[in-house]
């Protein structure tokens, strides 16, 4: 096995590990709603484990996702490499910091947005210039989707929170098939 079919593989379970650990906090939270409750607000109380045991595991198969995107093999994907590994290691920090760490928790979260929105841009970009791939295209596309709901919903709220995060997991399904599709490619 390569290592686009290995970091393609784990795109994908981080992206359902994320969705399985979360979706039992939420069962366990009964007043959670994506409107009014920040996503690491399941982060402390009783759905602490569930969902910050989600956030590690999924940043650790985001490493090897990292591996994966390197063998894009273009410069700007070199670079949307290590974006990806910033991003995963915030979203594991998030995971060990909950919002119990007040400013490191806060900082953290930031972090993981700022990175995983730029790291769209940086690697739709490449995927799009290097393989001429819709992939790439529709990964650009997230990024810009993220960036027009942060402005237009008015800043950091739930919802906006909610919505990035659904679209960067949505990128996780993606980028795992296109990178398993294509680990045949020298």
């Amino acid at each position: 096995m390569n290592w686009r079919k290995k970091g393609g593989t784990a795109a994908i379970l981080s992206g359902l590990v994320f969705i399985i650990f979360t979706a039992i906090a939420v069962l366990n939270y009964p007043d959670y709603s994506p409107y009014t409750t920040y996503l690491s607000d399941l982060g402390v109380g009783p759905t602490a484990i569930f969902f910050n045991v989600g956030l590690v595991v999924a940043g650790l198969l985001g490493l090897v996702l990292a591996a994966g995107v390197y063998q894009i093999r273009s410069n700007i994907c070199v670079v949307g490499t290590f974006l990806l590994l910033f991003t995963n290691i915030a979203l594991m920090e998030i995971g060990i910091f909950s919002e119990n760490f007040g400013l490191s928790h806060t900082f953290m979260s930031w972090t993981f947005f700022f990175f995983a929105t730029f790291m769209l841009f940086v690697v739709g970009t490449g995927i799009a210039k290097t393989e001429k791939s819709r992939t790439g295209y529709i990964t650009i596309l997230l990024g810009v989707i993220i960036v027009v709901q942060f402005l237009i919903l008015g800043g950091a709220h739930p919802i906006t929170e909610f919505i990035a995060v659904a679209l960067i997991i949505l990128w996780s399904f993606l980028i795992g098939l296109y990178l398993i599709k294509t680990s045949e490619r020298k």
